[in-house]
């Protein structure tokens, strides 16, 4: 005859911490106390201990491998009371993370007016959740793990940061990489900080420009003025 138990912990825990699973026997008598991990006969492990009795079930550090179905069977010489099978999720992450389409030294290109898909993923019980940052700045309504660009043009060029977020380990990861558009042909491409470039090359050549004609229009004629008062004076 079998009558159910109970385990006592939290469904949730994080790696390297610790997991404490209790079967509640209540006020009976202390008999013997087996426990099973998925449904098999639990073998201790040095990270795992049972209290005098078997009752208390600790596991320190609790790792991933740690994650799934506890129960445990009070035995004693007329009855087996067995407990409802208890959960356990080992919170861990996020690690591993990556952004595809797989990229050479930081870099993606994308054909100028052309569709790219960003995918980040990460390593992490719970499921990640992702933030795309474009430059520095976080952009409204890309919380998802992916991040889409549908027609590119030279004002995508620039550096995109996937950050991940574990809530329940409050822990954060991220890693970035650089879109460069270019035109089908191959002759121009833009990066990050090219633009800029660009700027400041335009109003270099101004400056020349201004220059040249200073010279050109002002000093030459000064000079001829000079050549003939020096002639007259002779």
């Amino acid at each position: 005859m079998k009558h159910n138990k109970t385990i006592n912990s939290t469904s949730f825990v994080i790696e390297n911490g610790t997991a404490v699973l209790t079967c509640n026997t209540e006020d009976e008598d202390l008999p013997d106390i087996w426990w099973y991990f998925n449904n098999k006969r639990l073998i201790l492990n040095d990270r795992m201990t049972l209290s005098e009795y078997g009752q208390t079930l600790t596991i320190m550090p609790v790792k991933r491998e740690d994650s799934g179905a506890y129960r445990c069977e009070m035995w004693n010489p007329f009855l087996v009371h067995t407990s409802n099978s208890f959960n356990l999720v080992v919170s861990y992450g996020p690690e591993e993370i990556k952004i595809l389409p797989k990229h050479v030294h930081g870099q993606i290109e994308v054909l100028l007016k052309k569709k790219l898909i960003l995918e980040c993923w990460a390593n992490s019980q719970p499921p990640a959740q992702y933030i795309w940052q474009v430059n520095g700045s976080s952009i409204s309504g890309n919380s998802g793990n992916t991040y889409t660009i549908s027609q590119a043009s030279w004002e995508h060029a620039g550096t995109y940061t996937c950050v991940a977020m574990n809530k329940v380990a409050n822990t954060t990861i991220s890693t970035k990489i650089t879109v460069k558009v270019i035109e089908a042909s191959g002759g121009s491409s833009l990066s990050g900080g090219t633009i800029t470039v660009i700027v400041a090359g335009v109003v270099g050549g101004v400056v020349l420009i201004g220059a040249l004609i200073y010279f050109q229009f002002i000093l030459e004629p000064a000079g001829e003025v000079l050549d003939e008062t020096h002639l007259n004076y002779q």
